[in-house]
């Protein structure tokens, strides 16, 4: 991989993430953490994510759908933030995943709703 898919990936994660966040990943002083971050901004985002045949708003939407699917609150929690960051309304969030109601079931979309909500409300407060 190149540095100049790395300043791909960093400026896509910069923008879904926020500065702040993707700062923050890098911030860890262990070598594997660092290794580990670039490997997911340069091939998560310099790779994919900054693909052409798709816009971002539609990717982020993809994204949190697949992280409710798989039960994985965390990420979803950082993705739905992300969503935000990019334009996407709660409703088309929500959408996005009541959309996974009849392909994964009920339970996989209660907890993304959850987990969604609570990100959104986390979103609104002002920071410190």
């Amino acid at each position: 991989m190149s540095d100049e898919q790395f300043d791909k990936g960093r400026a896509i994660r910069d923008q879904v993430m926020g500065k702040a966040y993707t700062d923050a990943a890098f911030a860890s002083p262990s070598p594997l953490d660092q290794d580990v971050q670039r490997l997911l901004t340069e091939f998560g985002y310099g790779a994919i994510w900054a693909r052409p045949g798709l816009p971002l708003k539609t990717r982020s939407l993809i994204t949190v759908a697949v992280l409710a699917v798989l039960n994985r609150p965390d990420e979803l929690r950082h993705h739905v933030r992300g969503a935000l960051n990019l334009g996407l309304s709660e409703t088309e969030v929500f959408e996005a995943l009541i959309h996974i109601l009849p392909y994964a079931g009920a339970p996989a979309m209660q907890g993304g709703l959850r987990v969604a909500k609570a990100a959104i409300q986390e979103a609104k407060k002002p920071s410190a």
